[in-house]
């Protein structure tokens, strides 16, 4: 996906989207929230509109968490990335459900919609008011350690970093209307062939170490 920013296009989606009547009620209920309190409003819309993706994005965070902890960020930065992995596929909100839940191939146009849900993420959390780290992270997540992700940006945060790796493994994991999960064999294999491709090396390193213990020859204690 190109930089939306960068662009009159862009633009022209970035203020349709602002005016949204959905984006005008989150606007004037939810600036000055606290922000607990509006991640869990937006949690439950999200439940509401797609299930398993909201399912989904809570098993991200603590995975995510998890590997921000084994890499040894701090408690401000842990914040900041369990609100981000949360909230990583909130622009979903703005996908038809019926797309979502698709069984059959998606048309091309219907795949590119699929991925605007990160700009559509990116802008809305902006909107409310969420950290800078938290709506970057959000907006990248999908972005590859290659340069080949949706927005073809090779140095991305770390932050989206882990959050790439998290929810790579969960979609694997776990069934969705369109596909079954794969065993942890499988899973395992297909991460380790994209790590240097897909994966940032240390943050898959350290997703091995506490999910694959028995593929770095320790104890899962």
């Amino acid at each position: 996906m190109q930089d939306c920013q960068n662009n009159s296009f862009g633009k022209n989606i970035a203020n349709n989207f602002l005016n949204l009547p959905m984006i005008a009620t989150y606007r004037q209920e939810d600036i000055g929230m606290d922000k607990k309190k509006t991640t869990g409003k937006l949690l439950t819309k999200l439940q509401k509109h797609n299930g398993w993706g909201c399912s989904h994005s809570v098993r991200v965070s603590y995975y995510a968490v998890e590997i921000g902890r084994y890499l040894g960020l701090d408690e401000d930065r842990i914040d900041e990335l369990f609100t981000a992995a949360l909230l990583h596929d909130i622009g979903k909100l703005f996908i038809p459900a019926r797309l979502l839940d698709k069984t059959s191939v998606l048309t091309k146009a219907e795949y590119h919609l699929i991925k605007g849900h990160i700009w559509f993420g990116y802008l809305l959390l902006k909107v409310l008011g969420y950290s800078r780290e938290i709506c970057k992270a959000v907006w990248n997540h999908h972005e590859r350690y290659d340069g080949k992700g949706y927005r073809k940006k090779k140095k991305t945060e770390l932050l989206a970093k882990i959050i790439c790796v998290a929810d790579a493994y969960d979609a694997m994991k776990c069934s969705r209307p369109y596909r079954e999960g794969m065993d942890s064999a499988e899973i395992y294999c297909a991460m380790e062939t994209g790590s240097g491709k897909q994966f940032d090396p240390a943050v898959w390193q350290a997703m091995t170490h506490l999910l694959f213990p028995e593929n770095c020859g320790e104890d899962r204690g």
